[in-house]
């Protein structure tokens, strides 16, 4: 019940990392930058519940993780050729 009970509270902050990708535009390449996504450690965030909940506290963290996109902007920057 605690799993989906968070995992519904955390759905808008919980998501997958998104690569950053170039597109052709009017001659030119535009890129379109990536985005960092969240992973849920629902053990350490139970944890953090149950300490939370014996020491009568009504609110707990959530042990969220940064996940980084494979390739950055940085990356797509550097096309400079169209195959």
């Amino acid at each position: 019940k605690f799993k989906k009970n968070v995992k519904k509270a955390t759905k808008k902050i919980v998501s997958e990392p998104r690569n950053a990708s170039v597109k052709r535009k009017a001659g030119k390449f535009v890129v379109i930058k990536e985005k960092t996504g969240y992973t849920l450690n629902m053990n350490e965030t139970f944890a953090n519940f149950k300490k939370a909940v014996e020491a009568g506290k009504h609110q707990f963290e959530l042990d969220v993780v940064k996940k980084k996109a494979k390739y950055t902007s940085k990356d797509m920057a550097e096309i400079k050729d169209v195959l």
